[in-house]
């Protein structure tokens, strides 16, 4: 039998209290079409592949079940009318993270960004841990200590543990992360944009190294260009996965993926795969990933495909 992706909930989005920097892109770009009540509507994370227990995807958690398959990714969309608060995610064996928490290291893929958008990662001047403290209790204007960097759609960041980032307004993102099977990924606060939502200052200053985290020279070591080959643009993998954007033209192409499965998004257009048609903002499982996928794309398609580590991802003459 021929395999077939396995289609994910459209509407798997988390409520809008949770993401209260939310705006329109995702459910009048990525999800009208699939889902009407979308358009519209203020939406700041769509969980696209989630196996956790947070925002599961239950067809997705259904098969890990049944094969026995052990999953760390989790894939989103992520949409910023407002600037998301400064972040740091752990590493595993932070002594705050409770049995059931773990570090959440992710990254960044822009799809959209508006004129003058951008991220604000490391700092804009090296600034010691004390007086980094002494300002983030007394409610600094963190912009004033924060490097921010301008982006445009293809620009990827892979960002470890340790590393203080905020996704800025007007950038609409994909975001891959590895979350350890059965834990809740953890996001400690430095800053919120005065939102009064509780900090994690001690924990955040206690992780980040303000001394040398700075400027162009520290957002280099985090900015990831792509292998081109033809219509498949690779990001360099890390530890955990690799993310992979596909332009294809109208036709067909073959595509192989070793390993127990891939996470596909489709950004634009649609395609048929291996019979199954996938239109835009649909995300699907492509189960045992090495069985060939032949995809037909009537007119042009734009997709993200995230493999787990050590997989291996290339096109193929149908």
């Amino acid at each position: 039998m021929t395999p077939r992706p396995i289609p994910l909930a459209a509407d798997n989005f988390t409520p809008l209290e949770r993401t209260p920097w939310g705006g329109e892109v995702i459910g009048r770009k990525y999800k009208a079409a699939l889902v009407p009540r979308a358009a519209g509507t203020r939406i700041g994370e769509s969980w696209e592949f989630s196996a956790g227990p947070e925002f599961p995807q239950a067809a997705l958690t259904d098969w890990l079940a049944a094969t026995g398959t052990r999953c760390e990714l989790l894939v989103k969309l992520l949409d910023a009318r407002e600037p998301l608060s400064l972040q740091v995610h752990p590493f595993d064996d932070d002594p705050s993270l409770k049995a059931d928490e773990c570090g959440k290291p992710e990254s960044w893929l822009v799809l959209d960004a508006a004129p003058g958008a951008g991220l604000y990662l490391g700092f804009a001047k090296p600034i010691e841990r004390a007086r980094l403290k002494e300002l983030l209790v007394g409610s600094v204007d963190a912009r004033d200590l924060l490097h921010f960097v301008p982006v445009a759609p293809g620009d990827y960041f892979d960002l470890g543990p340790g590393v203080p980032h905020a996704i800025g307004a007007g950038v609409t993102l994909l975001e891959p992360q590895r979350v350890l099977p059965g834990k809740k990924g953890v996001t400690y606060r430095m800053y919120d944009w005065g939102r009064g939502r509780p900090l994690h200052v001690d924990e955040c200053v206690r992780i980040v190294d303000p001394e040398r985290q700075v400027g162009d020279e520290f957002v280099r070591t985090l900015r990831q260009a792509p292998q081109i080959q033809g219509p498949l643009a690779s990001y360099p993998a890390n530890q955990y996965y690799q993310t992979h954007l596909l332009n294809l033209p109208a036709g067909t192409v073959g595509l192989e993926v070793s390993g127990p499965y891939a996470s596909l998004t489709i950004l634009t257009g649609s395609l048929d795969a291996n019979g199954l048609r996938l239109d835009t903002g649909r995300t699907a499982l492509l189960p045992e990933a090495a069985a060939p996928w032949t995809l037909r794309a009537p007119g042009p398609v734009t997709c993200a495909v995230v493999v787990p580590a050590g997989a291996h991802l290339e096109l193929r003459d149908p």
